[in-house]
């Protein structure tokens, strides 16, 4: 075999093995990716309006929500940025969402064994349909979006707090309370449905799993008309429980240690209610 060949061959082999090289023990960013992340980056740098955009976790997202075509990513990632700002979604944390928390709270304390994040909220005591007769639609749709945006900076900060990168990370949800009429009306269906849409689009792959604990039939007949909406990756990692505790605790316990998951969803953790914090913060929270 000539030289020619064997050089040839040596550059097959390194190449496929070099692409499935991990870069530590949870980012999985082949070489492809990390190329790709920098040429990312390059083209958006001067756009990116908060510093946790700079982050491979954040912009590989957009990555692999496109299957790694660069041009598809970055139009994605344009259309996030002027949604942010359309929006005023950077100032978010300096509203006063204080009622709604303090209403509504949600958890953004508990991990897995690694220490990837989890964020728990008790959608089903969400009275949809109230709110939105209360012509507070748009609030709740932000509220949701808050959550959202809470869980994106709780990642990074797991990241910080355990030396570890992640780029994912749990929500988990207490579907308990959910109904025909408070959640599943006409006038509701359009919230559920926005809140797959803004997932999909501008928090893409935030979630290593969503789980859904005691949820109802009726859910089930919402999902199958949102479902379409979901790309396969976010489809398969959705998955959903009805009342039986024994088998929904036997499953998050696979995931969630039982001295750090809460009582409300099995375990015998300490209750850590989310309180509010203002941008700067949450930034500080990240360094």
């Amino acid at each position: 075999m000539k030289m020619e060949q064997y050089g040839f061959l040596i550059f097959v082999f390194l190449t496929t093995v070099l692409t499935i090289v991990k870069c530590d023990d949870l980012a999985t960013y082949t070489v492809e990716e990390k190329i790709l992340i920098k040429q990312l980056h390059a083209r958006l740098v001067n756009d990116l309006t908060q510093p946790i955009m700079h982050d491979n976790a954040y912009l590989v997202r957009f990555l692999r929500a496109q299957e790694h075509d660069l041009d598809k990513a970055e139009v994605m990632m344009r259309e996030n940025l002027a949604w942010r700002n359309e929006t005023n979604m950077d100032k978010i944390m300096d509203e006063d969402w204080s009622p709604w928390v303090e209403k509504y709270p949600f958890s953004i304390h508990m991990h897995d064994a690694e220490g990837r994040p989890a964020l728990t909220s008790s959608i089903g005591q969400i009275d949809a349909r109230n709110l939105i007769l209360k012509g507070q639609k748009d609030m709740l749709d932000r509220f949701m979006v808050y959550i959202y945006e809470r869980g994106l900076y709780n990642v990074k900060h797991a990241s910080i707090r355990t030396g570890k990168e992640f780029i994912d990370g749990y929500l988990l949800f207490n579907m308990a309370g959910y109904g025909v009429r408070t959640h599943a009306c006409l006038a509701c269906i359009p919230t559920w449905i926005k809140l797959v849409d803004y997932y999909e689009r501008f928090y893409p792959q935030l979630c290593r799993s969503i789980i859904a604990i005691n949820t109802p039939k009726i859910f089930k007949r919402v999902f199958d008309i949102i479902k379409p909406l979901m790309t396969a990756h976010t489809s398969q990692i959705v998955r959903l429980y009805d009342f039986d505790k024994d088998n929904w605790k036997q499953e998050l316990l696979k995931i969630i240690p039982k001295d750090v998951l809460i009582p409300e969803f099995g375990g015998k953790g300490k209750v850590i209610q989310a309180t509010v914090q203002s941008q700067k913060e949450l930034e500080n929270w990240i360094h």
